[in-house]
């Protein structure tokens, strides 16, 4: 059985109980292709899983009752340049050069030694500290829970570390053999607290993109490795909301066959179907031409 069967048949997928169709529609291969294009994989599961509102999915996990908090809806800005803005050009240049480094997986002590020295600078400053962490993680994964506890010390506030760190635990972790101690030692890490808000004081601001996403994919592993399908899906939903272009294929491939194995797919599907129905009665409803101007300014 191939992938799309095994979806199909696992979440008893048909005829109009289908959600809507992603934006853009489905991709039509083949010279010719008919009017009914095929649907794949990543459509399926895009389709299934991803792109409700944050704020109503948020609400619809009352019906779970499983005493966790509610998640409270932030919103997120643009990451902001003003560490940048007040760097030389020198040090501007290797906090540029070193990003691009950790983004392509590259190797470089001479870097290395300069981020380092470049933070001392700037102690302040947590996109330095998450830099080396990612570089730590990825070259030296046994330096980096020292260099996360001492960062940590100094800065217990700095939320985008303990993420960030919980991500890369997580993602070292094999479903079929989990050992207990990795989910006790994310629950360690994230001090028991699993929604954003427990963490942010109450007056807070509109938070950076990029750091919220790191949040959000932490929490969706761990609710996913945790057995808990909803959960799971509602931070996949938020990290789809903040960065739509960032693939969650694999990891909702993973959470489809992590609920089949546990006999739950049928109670997360009705647990989605009303979140479907609303969507697909959203996207079937026809726009209604107003008779008087609109309040609302289009962009």
């Amino acid at each position: 059985m191939d992938e799309l069967q095994f979806l199909s048949q696992s979440f008893q997928l048909q005829g109009p109980v289908l959600p809507a169709a992603p934006k853009g529609g489905f991709q039509q291969t083949g010279e010719g292709a008919s009017a009914e294009p095929e649907l794949v994989v990543n459509e399926l599961l895009a389709m299934l899983f991803l792109g409700y509102e944050p704020r109503r999915f948020a609400a619809h996990l009352a019906k779970l009752k499983d005493d966790l908090p509610l998640p409270e809806h932030f919103d997120w800005s643009d990451p902001s340049d003003d560490l940048l803005l007040r760097m030389p050009a020198e040090d501007r240049r290797v906090l540029l050069a070193f990003a691009q480094i950790c983004e392509q997986s590259r190797k470089s002590g001479k870097y290395f030694s300069a981020i380092q020295e470049l933070a001392l600078k700037y102690p302040d400053a947590p996109e330095l500290a998450l830099l080396q962490l990612n570089y730590l993680l990825l070259w030296q994964p046994e330096a980096a829970r020292d260099y996360l506890d001492s960062q940590l010390l100094a800065h217990p506030d700095w939320l985008v570390l303990r993420a960030a760190y919980g991500t890369w635990l997580l993602s070292q972790a094999e479903p079929e053999d989990l050992p207990p101690s990795v989910l006790s030692d994310f629950e360690a890490l994230m001090l028991g607290k699993y929604e954003l808000h427990q963490h942010l004081p109450t007056d807070q601001g509109p938070l950076r993109a990029d750091w919220a996403y790191v949040f959000y994919e932490s929490t969706a592993l761990y609710h996913l490795l945790a057995e808990r399908f909803e959960r799971a899906l509602y931070s996949f939903n938020v990290c789809f909301a903040i960065s739509p272009e960032i693939s969650l294929d694999a990891r909702l491939m993973q959470l489809v066959h992590q609920m089949e194995s546990s006999g739950r797919s049928k109670s997360v599907r009705a647990f989605l179907d009303p979140l479907i129905q609303l969507r697909i009665h959203q996207t079937s409803k026809p726009d209604r031409p107003s008779s008087r101007p609109s309040s609302r300014l289009n962009s």
